[in-house]
């Protein structure tokens, strides 16, 4: 990554122009998802952190692209930054109805 978030960032990105990854062919989809795993193995053998995290993105940058990067217990990437997130209140039978019926 130009700008990574740590040492070891680095970008999957597929050769096929797509933006979200479910509009992958399911093919398509196993072959990153393989480059995926094999840039994980190397991020872990080479700065061994005690996690490696992906995150998939393609949105503002309109090519789908999957980042992959090595986090450490108690750093700022080691989970989901909650307190960024606005709280929302749900029904959490009804969604899971609606995802089971869609």
């Amino acid at each position: 990554d130009i700008n990574p978030c740590a040492e070891g960032h680095c970008l999957v990105i597929p050769k096929k122009h797509v933006v979200r990854f479910y509009e992958m062919e399911d093919e398509e989809l196993s072959r990153l998802f393989h480059a995926v795993k094999i840039v994980a193995n190397k991020v872990k053998r080479a700065i061994n952190p005690d996690f490696v995290c992906i995150f998939i993105r393609g949105g503002r940058i309109a090519h789908l692209h999957v980042a992959v990067f090595p986090s450490m217990k108690n750093d700022s990437l080691s989970g989901f930054p909650q307190s960024s997130f606005e709280k929302v209140a749900v029904d959490l039978d009804e969604v899971a109805e609606r995802l089971r019926n869609s």
